[in-house]
């Protein structure tokens, strides 16, 4: 601190298994091994790499051609281009994010419940699923995935696809005819084909929702903070502790609740799974979380994402988890 002053955070000293080398904002992050390092015979790599590739594609092809040896966050349309080289596994399992659509509750018409149920019984999410994610993703309609200790496996079932029920919904808020609502996401293909997907299947009973795409900083301040539009087509990314999540999307004063609605009960649900030290009790607890969630019909969950990696066979030391951050601090390389 005191020899880079203002500019400390950009000389971070390298107390872990990698020393800091050199950092080129938005295009590569290099470490060297840590001699001094505390636990003895690690990191196995001497030097460690990460490139910033923002363009998906972009970064299959330097996977492609051996300019890298691991990518992480593929896109699932790519998987089969992957498999067809057997010099590298792929590698898909469950994480902590999901995608989902935020609700504005400031405005009509969601601040209407039946409105919130009727989206949620429109949605197609098997087809979604197939469409969307080449069904390599799981429908969901809670905020925490199938294997988590949070999961509620009996509320899995809340909101089954029916266009029926979504009509009469509609009808008993008020729009017996439908009605047009105003949506917004955020500049990335993926969202736009989500957008386009769902687009096709609100219309399909009745409501026309056109999705106006912007950068993702004025997509958030344009919903969150302005609540100008309806609905955001968008998703989660998941945090290492349940209530994280649950107190983002559900408190009342959070920045993700727009129009601050506050749930019958949420409040004391949320202190109450957060409230133990044991991991049983807090799962209880959350059930009456998620419950309220459904009941409110607060979000438009929709898939629980996989977290989708490729890599040389010569690579080593991988393990997945959850929430899809991987350490590559000890992986390694067959020589």
């Amino acid at each position: 601190v005191a020899k880079f002053g203002d500019d400390f955070g950009r000389n971070p000293v390298g107390t872990g298994p990698f020393t800091f080398v050199e950092w080129l904002p938005n295009d590569h992050l290099t470490g060297a091994k840590n001699p001094n390092y505390w636990q003895a015979g690690l990191p196995h790599l001497d030097k460690l790499t990460i490139r910033y590739i923002p363009d998906g594609q972009t970064g299959i092809n330097s996977l492609l051609a051996g300019e890298a040896d691991f990518s992480m966050k593929i896109d699932v349309g790519n998987l089969d281009t992957l498999k067809q080289n057997s010099d590298i596994k792929t590698s898909v399992s469950p994480s902590l994010g999901f995608d989902m659509s935020y609700l504005n509750f400031s405005r009509e018409p969601f601040n209407k419940l039946e409105v919130r149920q009727a989206v949620n019984y429109a949605v197609d999410r098997a087809a979604l699923n197939e469409a969307f994610m080449f069904g390599q993703a799981k429908p969901a309609v809670e905020c925490y995935p199938p294997g988590y200790w949070a999961y509620q496996d009996d509320l899995a079932n809340a909101f089954p696809h029916d266009p029926e029920k979504a009509k009469q919904l509609l009808a008993a808020a008020g729009y017996p005819d439908g009605l047009t609502i105003k949506g917004l996401t955020y500049d990335a293909t993926s969202q736009t084909r989500k957008g386009e997907i769902l687009q096709a299947q609100l219309k399909a009973v009745g409501i026309n929702v056109t999705f106006e795409v912007m950068e993702v900083g004025a997509a958030t301040a344009g919903f969150f903070t302005n609540l100008s539009y309806d609905i955001y087509s968008a998703g989660w990314s998941g945090r290492p502790d349940p209530s994280q999540t649950a107190n983002s999307l559900f408190a009342k004063d959070s920045f993700y609740n727009p129009g601050h609605f506050d749930a019958p009960g949420m409040a004391a649900a949320l202190v109450a799974a957060g409230s133990s030290a044991n991991q049983a009790d807090r799962a209880k607890a959350f059930h009456e979380v998620v419950k309220i969630s459904q009941d409110q019909a607060t979000h438009l969950v929709l898939l629980h994402q996989p977290d989708v990696n490729a890599y040389y066979t010569k690579v080593g030391g991988f393990v997945p988890n959850l929430y899809g951050k991987i350490d590559l601090s000890f992986l390694w390389i067959k020589k």
